[in-house]
């Protein structure tokens, strides 16, 4: 008996350290832990920019006056607008600074505008599911299919906003750049939107999305990877390319949207 006893005790040692070090997975002391927990610099950016959302309200306002798709997609980009005041700060920049660059620097403040349009459109896709509110849009006019189509368009316009007025002074003389850049920025937002949708998250769009933007500023004479033609070697193949590539992501981010809708 004393043997069982002390084989017993044995067993129920690992206990002990199992109270002391897994608390933090009790339900009741996770939530204080997430909301407690360290903030990345963008976080810590669009917090100290919060002042700025204020300027998506006549967005808002005018979604409420425009019917069907139009209201709902101007509805969209002003939510898009309201959660990231870092980037509104960019769209107020970055024509200013491209009309007062140089030429020689407008390259480099398409990559740096690239970049915010990248970290910005990430999450478009997916924040539905990260809010737990993807079966009550889907009860709105339109459904699931009205909602992908505003996940497409809204990096697309947020594209045109931040990058085209860089893009024109920058590829006034090289229209095909300016193409790569139009059929560019269709394919990132295809990108986007399909990645967001078929995971749920936005990690697995910026991992890509910025490992390609790496490998495009160290690669400067590749045709294909010269994705927003920013480094003049995009041609006529590779932006036919990119534009099959953007036409098979609508296809199956659509038919992914028909399925899940079911």
């Amino acid at each position: 008996m004393a043997r069982t006893d002390a084989c017993g005790a044995v067993a129920l040692t690992p206990l002990v350290p199992a109270l002391l070090l897994f608390h933090r997975y009790s339900a009741d002391k996770l939530k204080p832990s997430l909301s407690s927990g360290r903030r990345s610099p963008l976080q810590w950016l669009n917090q100290a920019l919060r002042p700025l959302a204020a300027l998506a309200r006549p967005v808002f306002a005018l979604a409420t006056r425009v019917p069907g798709l139009g209201g709902q997609l101007i509805a969209e980009l002003a939510l898009s607008l309201a959660s990231a005041p870092a980037a509104i700060l960019a769209l107020l920049l970055m024509p200013l600074l491209a009309l007062a660059a140089p030429a020689a620097s407008l390259s480099g403040l398409m990559l740096a505008a690239t970049l915010v349009w990248l970290l910005w459109i990430a999450d478009i896709a997916s924040r539905d599911y990260q809010a737990d509110t993807e079966h009550l849009v889907h009860a709105t006019r339109g459904g699931a299919t009205s909602r992908y189509l505003r996940h497409l368009a809204t990096p697309i316009l947020l594209g045109w906003l931040l990058l085209l007025p860089i893009g024109l002074p920058l590829f006034s003389s090289q229209p095909t750049s300016l193409l790569a850049l139009l059929v560019g920025i269709c394919a990132l937002s295809a990108g986007a939107t399909v990645l967001g949708r078929c995971t749920g998250s936005a990690r697995s769009f910026l991992a890509l999305s910025l490992f390609w933007l790496y490998v495009a500023t160290n690669a400067r004479d590749v045709a294909w990877i010269d994705l927003l033609g920013f480094n003049g070697a995009a041609d006529s193949a590779s932006i036919t390319q990119h534009a099959v590539i953007t036409l098979a992501l609508l296809v199956a981010g659509y038919a992914h949207t028909i399925r899940r809708a079911r």
